[in-house]
């Protein structure tokens, strides 16, 4: 019941609200638990959500969603966040990876083109 309403547990039963794993996660405690990966989360929501969904990204995005509203209620339930947390920030890192990886392939395939090497190749390959 505590899940659906925060509010619950301090009105009717205050002895389960006094127990710190029922306490309501602090943003030091997302910082540290989660570290890097929470700069990550919002950029893998982008492309499960937004970015060539299939209903696997979705079904990720969903529990993602859900769980980060879980963790907020209970301290404790950030052992729900950390493993959805860590995929959908592999999610971004791969993507940002990979763009980054064509970029750096066209530069440098471009790059070669105007070199003496390549220059020296299309003469070799000239007949005459």
């Amino acid at each position: 019941m505590t899940l659906l309403d925060p509010t619950y547990a301090k009105k009717y039963v205050p002895i389960i609200a006094s127990v710190s794993e029922h306490q309501p996660t602090s943003w030091s405690s997302y910082f540290f638990d989660l570290g890097p990966l929470i700069v990550f989360m919002p950029i893998g929501f982008y492309y499960c959500l937004v970015h060539k969904c299939t209903i696997g990204k979705l079904f990720l995005a969903m529990y993602g969603v859900l769980a980060t509203y879980f963790s907020c209620v209970m301290i404790r339930l950030m052992l729900v966040l950390a493993p959805v947390a860590c995929i959908i920030a592999a999610i971004a890192i791969s993507e940002i990876m990979r763009k980054a990886s064509k970029s750096v392939r066209i530069w440098l395939t471009e790059g070669f083109e105007d070199s003496k090497a390549a220059m020296m190749d299309q003469d070799e390959k000239r007949p005459d």
